[in-house]
């Protein structure tokens, strides 16, 4: 059956302090690909704060079965020391399923990285109302093992949600990862899973 999809951008982005040392500046810069980031300053090793991304404001249809999410968050640091430490969705603001951190360093030029996959549910369940609810998202966190001061920034935060319903079997496939923002960026590969660590 073909695969519907329907790609969001996050409304709101926030600086949660349960984990990391660093505070996360300007968090509701995510919203938007326009050069206005989310940054993290570091001046030493240190792990930032998580960034808590919702509000997408999906609406997928009641008979709809959820397939696979994907992430997309454009990013990058000023010296290529900054790597992900957690990548975990949100189910009504809490982290649910697993976390899939990039094992890649960060680019110094401003990056797409993909997490999850069409047909990747991030080891848990999901329905219509998970994924239309406001506190429905993704919580992100980085950190630097540089010894002088390094800068991570976050300029937007998509997700794309695929699924099929009862009525799609003559439909076309439509797939759609990123809002239509026009900045040129690099994309690069989907990241590995780990376990989410609380």
């Amino acid at each position: 059956m073909p695969l519907l999809s329907s790609s969001k951008t996050a409304g709101t982005g926030a600086d949660e302090s349960s984990s990391g040392t660093i505070t996360w500046a300007d968090p509701g810069n995510v919203t938007a690909l326009d050069g206005a980031y989310a940054t993290a300053t570091m001046p030493t090793t240190a792990t930032t704060h998580y960034l808590d991304c919702d509000n997408f404001s999906f609406s997928l249809p009641a008979d709809a079965t959820v397939v696979g999410i994907v992430v997309s968050i454009a990013k990058f640091c000023n010296i290529a020391t900054v790597q992900d430490t957690a990548c975990v969705l949100l189910k009504a603001g809490t982290p649910s399923g697993d976390s899939k951190p990039s094992p890649s360093i960060w680019e110094t030029t401003l990056t797409y990285e993909y997490y999850g996959g069409e047909t990747d549910l991030w080891g848990t369940t999901w329905t219509y109302a998970n994924i239309n609810h406001a506190d429905f998202g993704v919580r992100f966190q980085c950190s630097s093992a540089n010894v002088v001061t390094e800068v991570a920034k976050v300029d937007v935060v998509n997700i794309a949600v695929y699924y099929t319903t009862p009525d799609t079997a003559d439909i076309e496939p439509h797939h759609m990862i990123l809002t239509n923002q026009c900045m040129q960026v690099t994309v690069r590969a989907r990241a590995r899973m780990v376990p989410y660590q609380t």
